[in-house]
């Protein structure tokens, strides 16, 4: 990770936002926006073909996932103009949900660039050290903070995602990540040392579980003691927490499971007699 405390280069947006008791978005507008007109019923943008290529994508090649990265896939200023109604639109034809706008205020700290190569994303983020913004959390030097990372995968605005588990950053101090400090406008990447983190499924656990007598560690969740670093790993707290989040589906049927597991026991121990006297 590199931190740079010059000026923001102009570049698309990230939602800058934080999540407690639900999620919530930093003061300004964010970089995106509902592409429906809610008084007609209509979309608001569509693909500038002069531009594009096309006024709009097909839904059957979004659908199978071949949409091309190297093609106009966004609506955003620069792919974009006011949707036209009287156009000769066919069966089939799709246009993103959202489009994509230039974000402001404190909602627009931080900023990307990224490329998608040979299968794999790279993603590039920046933000000052200090935005001088309330609801934004101010890096030091000499300082230590904690970090955890969570992305969808391809599951957009679904909650389906992966996350890790917390790590340290540290900026001129200990930490698992180590900031690096750099001249210029770009980072060299290649000397920045690579820290790998498993990302794991978190399944669904309420509060009330994590903090109720039903889970070993609650007591140490009580106190404020313990983390769920301190007793699991990323693959058992993965199976561990999937396991919950399907527990509602077996145990309901469970008693029902019990009764035909005797009455297959009794009929196996009673083919068994008739057997034998025969």
């Amino acid at each position: 990770m590199a931190l740079a405390g010059g000026p923001r280069r102009p570049n698309w947006g990230i939602d800058d936002m934080w999540v407690l008791d639900y999620r919530n978005g930093d003061g300004g507008l964010n970089a995106y926006s509902t592409n429906l007109d809610t008084e007609t019923g209509l979309p608001k943008f569509m693909f500038d073909e002069s531009r594009a290529g096309y006024a709009a994508l097909a839904f059957e090649e979004v659908w199978n996932q071949r949409v091309s990265m190297d093609q106009a896939y966004y609506l955003g200023p620069d792919t974009m103009i006011e949707f036209d109604p009287d156009r000769e639109w066919r069966e089939g034809d799709a246009l993103p949900r959202r489009y994509l706008r230039t974000p402001e205020g404190s909602r627009s700290d931080i900023t990307s660039k990224s490329k998608w190569e040979d299968g794999w994303w790279t993603v590039e983020m920046r933000r000052k050290m200090d935005t001088s913004h309330p609801d934004d959390k101010a890096f030091q030097e000499f300082r230590t903070y904690n970090l955890a990372f969570a992305f969808y995968t391809n599951g957009t605005g679904n909650r389906f995602h992966y996350i890790t588990f917390p790590v340290k950053l540290g900026v001129g101090s200990p930490g698992n990540i180590q900031a690096a400090r750099f001249d210029g406008e770009d980072p060299d990447w290649n000397s920045v040392p690579a820290t790998e983190l498993t990302a794991f499924y978190p399944g669904q656990a309420s509060w009330q579980f994590i903090t109720s007598d039903k889970h070993p560690g609650a007591p140490g969740v009580r106190s404020d003691k313990v983390a769920c670093a301190t007793c699991h790993t990323e693959e058992g707290l993965s199976q561990r927490a999937v396991g919950l989040e399907l527990r509602s589906e077996w145990e309901a049927p469970r008693p029902w499971t019990w009764a035909a597991g005797l009455l297959g026991v009794f009929g196996i121990a009673l083919g068994g007699i008739m057997l034998r006297r025969r």
